[in-house]
């Protein structure tokens, strides 16, 4: 069976650990794929120390990079606890026209302190990526402007470090584009 991600409209999902539906999918996908049956469902990480929930299904949507969670139908998620076992069972409360809920509750406290460490852990990066796109200058008239920016040169500069002082970004920079 396949799983199917709501959309928003109203009524009863469930949380379920990404990485656990990301190897079950895989599975399914592929049935060279080591079989997830005997990996029960594992949803812990998803509550704080509390027992309430630290990430905030409301923001399900609006931030597909920092997913830890995905969305099941209540059907979905009874089919799965059959046959894999685990939890906890997190209960997610799409209303219309009012204040979604869920069960357990949001841990306000919690959810900002994880916040401020993944916003911490973003700022502390090695073997990033740098683009520098260069635009043609407006009041050079002789050269046509490129009208989107898949016309525009794109130089990418790989390896930077959030150590990285400005100094040595620019010389850098200079290096790829051949600017002495």
């Amino acid at each position: 069976k396949k799983l199917v991600i709501p959309a928003t409209k109203p009524g009863l999902y469930f949380l379920l650990n990404l990485n656990w539906a990301t190897r079950w999918k895989e599975w399914v996908d592929d049935l060279s794929v080591d079989d997830p049956d005997n990996q029960e469902i594992d949803n812990r990480y998803l509550l704080c120390e509390h027992e309430k929930l630290v990430y905030d299904p409301s923001i399900f949507w609006s931030n597909p990079k920092k997913k830890h969670f995905t969305l099941v139908s209540a059907d979905d998620w009874t089919m799965l606890i059959e046959l894999y076992d685990g939890g906890p069972e997190i209960k997610y409360q799409v209303r219309p026209n009012s204040e979604n809920t869920s069960q357990p509750p949001l841990c306000k406290a919690c959810i900002e302190k994880r916040e401020a460490m993944e916003h911490e852990q973003d700022l502390q990066f090695t073997s990033g990526t740098l683009y520098v796109i260069i635009k043609d200058n407006p009041k050079n008239k002789s050269t046509s402007r490129p009208r989107n920016a898949k016309q525009r040169k794109k130089h990418e500069i790989s390896k930077v470090n959030s150590s990285d002082t400005i100094e040595q970004l620019k010389l850098l920079i200079c290096e790829v584009l051949d600017i002495y």
